[in-house]
Parts: structure tokens; sequence; C-alpha cells
């Protein structure tokens, strides 16, 4: 399946930009070797969510066995191609502007350290955006917020950034909180952590228990994307 090929090699690209990355000195190689990775793998992201998106067959990917949480899978669908598709546009052209802007942080900023976060960050991402069960959506969102926080406050030593990152940081936990608490909702009236089996029962839901699950994730969502006026923070 190319799709599953896909994904394959943006975890594999990634880990080994991290490995070449420990043994990179030079600030240009650094630069070069880490804004290819990103550049290789936005083009992967690009192309499988194209594939996907052209009626290709959803990714179905069983990474590992979580007792007593069931499996932790990658099952796409429209909606996720679509977000993974709007992930990889992002990061296609910021990985290619950031091969000369990162010039400028040489010699004052670890650019090893930037450069794995920074790809880890995309990896994190797309895991998130095609996570099938609430579990592992939780453990990728959590993993690119921590992430975020550090490429935030990568320039430490300036107040007003490490406020930025500390507000950040504090507001997305606050966002997670209400998330979970919409998702043990779910969990308790369907029985189910995996989303499809989520939304074949989504029909037998109580009224009240659709309201309050709306307004946890709407509140939980929009904290962390800095709904109007949390942006103003």
């Amino acid at each position: 399946m190319v799709s599953q090929s896909l994904i394959f090699i943006i975890v594999a690209v990634t880990f080994l930009n991290i490995v070449a990355l420990c043994f990179s000195r030079k600030p240009q190689t650094v630069i070069t070797t880490s804004m290819s990775t990103a550049v290789i793998t936005s083009l992967c992201g690009l192309l499988g969510a194209g594939i996907l998106l052209a009626g290709g067959k959803p990714l179905v990917l069983t990474l590992t066995y979580l007792s007593p949480f069931g499996e932790l899978r990658l099952v796409s669908d429209n909606l996720g191609h679509f977000f993974m598709l709007i992930t990889a546009l992002v990061w296609f052209p910021v990985s290619i502007f950031s091969f000369s802007y990162l010039h400028k942080y040489a010699g004052r900023y670890d650019l090893r350290l930037f450069g794995a976060l920074y790809n880890l960050l995309f990896l994190a991402l797309i895991f998130t955006v095609l996570s099938g069960d609430m579990v592992g959506f939780l453990i990728s969102w959590e993993i690119a917020a921590i992430i975020s926080y550090l490429l935030v406050n990568f320039k430490y030593e300036k107040p007003l950034v490490t406020r930025a990152g500390l507000v950040m940081i504090v507001m997305g936990e606050v966002g997670t909180v209400l998330m979970m608490a919409a998702f043990v909702l779910l969990y308790n009236y369907t029985g189910h952590l995996d989303f499809a089996g989520i939304r074949a029962f989504a029909g037998t839901l109580p009224a009240g228990v659709k309201n309050a699950v709306f307004f946890l994730a709407l509140a939980g969502f929009g904290i962390k994307a800095g709904l109007v006026p949390l942006q103003q923070l």
C-alpha cells in the first residue's frame, strides 16, 4: 500500500535525521540535513494525503497493543486525509524558507536540537490527525504540545518568549483536560475507545451527553487553537 509505505518513510527519515544530527557539527550541515528531511517528509505527506483523498485504499496500521486500552492504530478517513494535506502544505514552504532563515541563529542556539524537534513535531502532528482511537490521539497530541512548547521557548533568554511558551503550554493542558473529559463521556456511553466504534454508537447517546461532549470538545480544542478572545493572552 503506497500510503502505508509513505508513513514508514516519514518515520524512518525523521529518525535517520536525528541520528545524522548527532554527528553533525557545522551549522550549514545541520541546517541542510534538518530542512532536507523536513522537505522530504512533507512531500511524502502531501503525496500520501493526495492519494488517499483521490480514493486510495484507507490507511489501517496497528502500531502496538496497549492493554487494557486495546490497539494503538493509525486509521485514516477523509477528514484525517484533509488535515494531513493541510499540515504538509504548511510544512513544505516553511521548511524551504528555513534553509536561509536559520543561518541567523547559527552559533547562538543549538540548531541540532531545533532540527530534531522540528522534524519530530511534523511526525507527531501526522500521527495526531491519523489516530484511530482516543488513546493514540491524546499521546500524539501531548507529544506535539510538548515539542511545540520547546520550539516556542527556543529563544529562552527573552522574557517575552518564555512567557508566551508558558501561556501556550498551560492553556494547552487546560484544553487537553477538557478534551479528556469529553472522551471519558464518550467511552462511558459507547464502551469504545476507537473512533469507528464511537461513531457506530453516536446515535444512541442521550441528548444531554451529546451537548456536553460538544461543548467540552469546543472549549478544549478552542483553547488549544487560541479561539477568540484567548488569542490575546
